[in-house]
């Protein structure tokens, strides 16, 4: 299919037509905001030990389900030993940290939002080095001030 519509668009050539590719509606509230299994919050980025590290959640952190991450450190000059993320309290009681996988750009993890979700939750990113761990934390994204 991919060949055919390659050939169609980028070559010109006379191919049948192939059914449209869509992605997956993501919903937008009044705000703008969005919702669904694929939205994209960007949660900013913050100085974490010597790395900037921006983080983008995908889809909703709902408790006892899974929610992706999409992290990559803006102008690193040397991976971390290891990276990870956490859905909880800074000490991670309770909570099970997440490693993230290396992609081409960033580095992704499913993460386990934990049920029940602890009063006060955050994001909670940790970078490790030869000299040692450092963590942050970014917040979650609260619904409470607009409509679904």
């Amino acid at each position: 299919m991919y060949a055919t519509l390659f050939a169609t668009v980028l070559l010109g050539v006379n191919a049948p037509a192939t059914p449209a590719l869509s992605p997956t509606p993501v919903a937008l509230a009044e705000d703008g905001h969005q919702h669904g299994k694929d939205a994209i919050h960007k949660l900013g980025r913050k100085k974490v030990g010597d790395y900037t590290v921006s983080v983008i959640l995908i889809g909703e952190a709902e408790a006892g389900e899974k929610v992706k991450f999409d992290i990559k450190l803006i102008d690193a000059k040397a991976d971390p030993k290891a990276l990870r993320v956490w859905i909880g309290t800074e000490d991670a009681k309770d909570d099970t940290k997440t490693a993230l996988v290396k992609g081409e750009k960033t580095y992704a993890a499913d993460v386990t939002v934990p049920k029940p979700l602890p009063a006060g939750a955050k994001i909670w990113v940790e970078v490790e080095t030869d000299s040692g761990k450092a963590k942050g934390s970014y917040e979650m994204e609260s619904h409470d001030d607009h409509k679904h």
